[in-house]
């Protein structure tokens, strides 16, 4: 029997939550097995103000669980609950972010609303192993673009289920929310995962999420979801945008290994844009002040090396050409 720890659409807690203090601006919902029937559920939460982390939420249908971090890595924040299940059957797991940032341009009073995710685990043992790990996400859910043809992937991998399905759904928890605003069209491949904005009309702070859905036999096995932000900024003058003095390219020009090297100290995501401002190389998150990457299989031709502090979306912009 199809055992659901909590609805599908919760939108809001049973609980009354204070949302005062403007912290989360992206995370995900994953889960890993442990032992036997015993999960680790994770979220991992990147914020705006790491002296100000609260408390999230989890619910397992039994009642709503608190948990504090477990772990974090700068302005990344791990929380993770541990739970036993009863065995087989399709587990639904919900989480909760109170104090979402302010100012993002398609959520009405995004400071006064809560992230939510949701998860789904299936134990099937008549299904190959009975239990299909969540995807691993190589890419983090926070990003920046132009205003001209913005592209993202959350670059998943999973090692046992036969397929990925990507949708893209609306903010939980969220009233008036509306997709971002385009030129054209604002979509996702349902196969390969792949978020084309065609185009963003305005700038500012951006949110949407992605649920990813596995597959094995044909049978859905689990489901995860991220809630992604994107800082869309006006690179149709890039020139004007250059900061030579956060990075270092070597070698520049470059044929094949690229080392961006940067002058701080806290993590950063590297992408590489066109001149016009589209992503060229799927974002990059690096937790060192180092980072190397093939561009041998790109085109010829000046790009721009972009580098994005996570804690405040600074970026350091500096010209590469590949040749």
């Amino acid at each position: 029997m199809k055992k659901c720890l909590t609805l599908l659409y919760i939108l809001l807690f049973s609980f009354s939550v204070q949302l005062q203090a403007q912290i989360y601006e992206a995370a995900e919902l994953t889960y890993s097995r442990v032992s036997g029937n015993t999960y680790d559920f994770t979220v991992r939460a990147y914020v705006r103000d790491s002296t100000k982390v609260q408390q999230i939420y989890f619910n397992f249908g039994g009642g709503i669980i608190a948990v504090s971090p477990t772990s974090s890595k700068a302005d990344t924040f791990y929380f993770t609950a541990s739970q036993t299940l009863d065995g087989p059957g399709s587990y639904y797991v919900t989480a909760t972010l109170p104090n979402r940032v302010a100012g993002i341009q398609n959520i009405p009073g995004s400071d006064t609303t809560a992230i939510g995710l949701m998860a789904l685990l299936v134990i099937n043992p008549s299904l190959g192993p009975g239990f299909f790990p969540c995807p691993v996400y190589h890419n983090p859910p926070i990003a920046t673009g132009g205003l001209t043809t913005y592209s993202y992937n959350s670059d998943a991998t999973v090692s046992i289920s036969d397929s990925l399905s990507y949708k893209i759904l609306p903010c939980r928890n969220v009233s008036g929310y509306t997709y971002p605003s385009s030129s054209g069209t604002f979509r996702i491949d349902s196969l390969t995962g792949t978020v084309v904005w065609n185009a963003p009309v305005s700038t500012g702070l951006f949110n949407f999420c992605i649920e990813i859905d596995e597959f094995f036999d044909g049978y859905i096995v689990g489901s995860s979801m991220r809630e992604v932000e994107v800082k869309i900024s006006n690179l149709s003058s890039v020139e004007n945008f250059l900061m030579t003095n956060s990075l270092e390219i070597v070698p520049n020009p470059a044929t094949n290994l690229v080392t961006v090297k940067s002058s701080g100290n806290k993590p950063y995501t590297i992408q590489l844009m066109t001149m016009s401002g589209q992503l060229a190389y799927s974002p990059v998150n690096s937790w060192g002040q180092e980072f190397s990457f093939d561009v041998s299989t790109l085109p010829k031709g000046i790009y721009i090396i972009q580098l994005i502090n996570i804690q405040n979306n600074t970026a350091g912009r500096q010209k590469l050409v590949i040749q």
